[in-house]
Parts: structure tokens; sequence; C-alpha cells
């Protein structure tokens, strides 16, 4: 499972390995260099002081194997000319021959090579010109009683250029190396327990909030959708959080208290022709053969059309969510839609001699599905005709802009409305007083309208011009 704390973890241990890991390769890289440094300044000291062991004193080539006891005790060492003849062998390599060098380099040249009983060793070649001696025999002084002649002659010849390899071996570099390596280990390793429990321990103390928010989230619920988060001493970067997650929580608020009231107020309005039905129905049970009974059934016919209504105006609301959500539905040029439920509506405006004035926009569309779009218009149209008295007049524009996109005004009256009543245009089963006696109006038109509208980004504005109440559909901002 991914986790926040798995990948903080995973994240700061890892970078924590990583920079341990380089860190310490530096610091080695660091320190072999610096050893290398110091031991083939060693080892070229010794190359000098081979090359200055070596002379060449009338015609000959001499070593002084006095000195080289000295100096050179601790070292492998040969002497050889330009072309690989070996003048001069330490004792201790006995057999074993030292590689060749690069005999053409001005300077020394240091490489790492094997010695014998394979113990691994460093060597430094290093061109020279022997010194040139020309003492004179007469002028020589005769060795000391006791003293031994420890000059050694090599070879007889003119003066050439030699190659002096000197060779060392590296346990000093290595075991020094190895000590080095073995405590950055340790420490590495201390350290990065030390830190990785440090870390797991400051990610599960940093992550507190969250859990305290999860906990929070878990005892929201409908009973407890009036409490709040609480911030507290919450980090500054879940602030955000919190401050939006109480915002969510209003507008669900909000939005419950709205379906309450509107499952009351739809509640209120089917008990009342409930009643009314059933009273109804039980004059007609009392007195069947009675002209009662024969208005009875009238009645019970209208509180059926009635509640028909009402039911018919919570699926519109339903259906419209629907449409809306599901972003369902070509979208049609909006004269068609509006012809289309003028035709519904054409016997009550003619009953009502209404002056109709339709000029639409063939072209115009409104920027929503048109099975949405065509319930809005429906509704529109289907409420300025309930609602203008006869003889009135309903005004129907278009306005279409340079993008195709139309808005669309419905306008009727005499509206016989005021400017506070705009506001409570789109409550649910509201009314005006002298409206309620009418039981063809279940007052849920406007109210589907602008559910609906909200829901597919457009909007619905109510004016009064006059005596006329202007609907406007525009698009949502």
């Amino acid at each position: 499972m991914k986790t926040i704390r798995g990948r903080l973890l995973a994240t700061l241990i890892g970078g924590l390995a990583v920079t341990l890991s380089v860190g310490g390769a530096a610091v080695y890289w660091i320190e072999e260099a610096s050893l290398t440094r110091a031991f083939d300044a060693r080892l070229e000291s010794r190359a000098r002081s081979l090359a200055t062991l070596v002379a060449h004193e009338r015609g000959r080539l001499k070593f002084d194997g006095g000195d080289a006891a000295l100096v050179l005790a601790d070292a492998y060492f040969e002497v050889r000319t330009l072309d690989g003849a070996l003048r001069k062998r330490s004792d201790n390599l006995e057999d074993f021959a030292l590689p060749a060098g690069p005999l053409d380099a001005d300077a020394v040249a240091f490489a790492d090579v094997d010695l014998p009983d394979n113990a691994a060793g460093r060597v430094v070649w290093m061109r020279f010109d022997p010194a040139i001696e020309d003492e004179d025999e007469d002028d020589a002084e005769p060795p000391a009683e006791g003293d031994e002649e420890e000059d050694e002659y090599l070879a007889h010849g003119p003066v050439e250029t030699l190659i002096a390899t000197a060779a060392l071996d590296r346990e000093p570099i290595d075991g020094a190396l190895g000590t080095l390596l073995s405590a950055l280990l340790i420490v590495g390793g201390v350290v990065a327990i030390t830190v990785a429990g440090l870390v797991t321990i400051g990610v599960r103390w940093g992550l507190r909030p969250l859990d305290r928010l999860r906990h929070q989230l878990s005892s929201v619920s409908g009973q407890t959708i009036s409490r709040r988060f609480d911030d507290g001493d919450t980090p500054a970067e879940l602030a955000p959080v919190y401050v939006e997650l109480n915002h969510m929580l209003d507008r669900v608020e909000r939005t419950l208290e709205r379906e309450r009231s509107f499952a009351d107020a739809a509640a209120h309005e089917l008990r009342t022709p409930l009643a009314e039905l059933r009273s109804t129905a039980e004059v007609a049970v009392r007195w069947p053969d009675s002209a009662e009974a024969a208005t009875a059934l009238d009645e019970v016919l209208a509180i059926g059309s009635e509640m028909e209504r009402l039911v018919e105006s919570l699926l519109l609301i339903s259906r419209g969510h629907a449409t809306a959500g599901n972003g369902s539905g070509d979208r049609h040029p909006t004269a068609s839609i509006v012809r289309s439920c003028l035709a519904r509506s054409a016997k009550p405006i003619n009953d009502k001699r209404l002056q109709l004035t339709v000029e639409v926009d063939e072209a115009g569309t409104l920027p929503a599905p048109s099975d949405a779009v065509e319930i809005i218009v429906r509704n529109l149209i289907d409420n300025a005709v309930r609602y203008t008295p006869s003889e009135g007049r309903i005004t129907i524009r278009g306005e279409r802009g340079g993008n195709g996109v139309a808005d669309l005004v419905v306008e009727n009256g005499p509206a016989g409305l005021v400017e506070h009543d705009l506001p409570r245009l789109f409550e649910p089963f509201w009314r005006r007083e002298e409206s309620r006696a009418d039981r063809t109006h279940v007052g849920l038109g406007l109210s589907v309208v602008q559910q609906i509208a909200h829901a597919i980004g457009l909007r619905v504005e109510a004016a009064l011009s006059g005596d006329q109440l202007r609907m406007r559909i525009t698009c949502g901002g």
C-alpha cells in the first residue's frame, strides 16, 4: 500500500543512504589519492637514490653496493638500459623481473604491479644518465686495512642513458585504506541506523495531524454535519485543507438543509390533497347514490390531477439533474426548442388570448445539453402562460453573440409582482397569495428551472421591467 509515511521514509532514508555512500566514497578516494601521492614521493626518492649509486668510471659502469644496502634495504630495484638489458637487480628479486616501463618518458612514471610472493606493490621508472667519475688510478686511495671494496663494476663501454626501476610493497597504503574503509562502514552504519530511527520518529510525529484529521473525518455523519473540523495546532501546510473541508461541510449542510426544506414542503403539499382526497372519498362512500357522490368524484379527479402535476414536477427535477450530470443530448438551436414548447402550450395561449411575440435567432444555441435546455425553456414558457392574465403579453427573445451562444429572454405580464417577491420566485412551492387557490399550480416550475440550470452551468436571472417579469437564461459565471 502506498502511504505518505512510506514515501517520506523511503525518500529520506534513501537520500540519506545515497548521501552517506557518496560522502564515504569521496572521503575514501581523497584519502587514497593523498596516501598514493605520499607513497609515490617515497618511491621517487628511492629511484633517485638508486640513480646516485650508479656512476661511469674510466669506461666502466660502477654500482656502489655499500650505500645501496642502507638506502634501498626495503625496496626492490633494477637498473636497465633503454633496450632492456639488465645491469643490476636487487638480491630480494632473485629471478623475479620487474615490468618494463615507458622508455620514452622524460619524467618519472608510476604503476601498480605484482611483487614476489604475489605481494601487491607499486613501481616507479626513472630515466637517468649516470655520473661520470674520471679519478686516476694513481691518485686513488687504497682501501683502509680491514675495509672491503664494495663497488661493483657492471659493464664496460661508453656512457649511456639508463632506467632506474624501484618498487615498494603497497601494504602501508592498503592497510591504511582498509582501516579507513572499516571506520567509514562502522560510522556510516551507526549514523544511518540512528538517523533512520530519528527520521521514522520524526515522520510519525509530523504526520500526527493527518491522523487526527482522519479521525475527525470518520466522525462526520448526517447527525453531526453541523460539526466543523478543529484546526487547533494544525501545521501551516494543512491549514488550507481544514479551511476547505469546513467550507465543503458548510456547502453540504446548506444542501442538506435545502433538501430537508424541499422534502418538508413536498410532504406538506402532498398532505393537503391527500387529506382532501380522503374526505371526498368518505363522502362518496357514505352517500353513493346522491348528487354529492358525483361531485365527490369530480373533486377526486381534480385532486388526482394536482398530485400528478406535483409528482411530474419532482420527476422533472430528478431527470434534469440526471441529464445535466450525464451531459446527454446534442445541442440544438434554441429556436427549434422554443417552437416545440410553444406548440404544447398553444391551447392555453389561445384560450387566454395572449399576445405572443417570438424573436429568436435561428442559429443561436445555449451551451448545454438540449434535453436539459428543453426542460428549462418548457417550464419558463409554461410558467409565463399560467401566470399571465387573459389578454396579457408574452415575449420570447433570443440574443446571439459572435460565438453562436445565445441568451434567452422570456417576458410576461402584467405579472402582479413587486421587487421583494423576486428572491422568492425560485423557492419550491412558493406562490403568491392570490394564486394559492388555483390548484393547477404547484409552485415548482421556477425551482425546476433554477436547479437544472445550475447543474448544467447556466444562470437564470429574474427582473421586473414595469409590470413585466423578465426571465433571462445566460451562461454561468
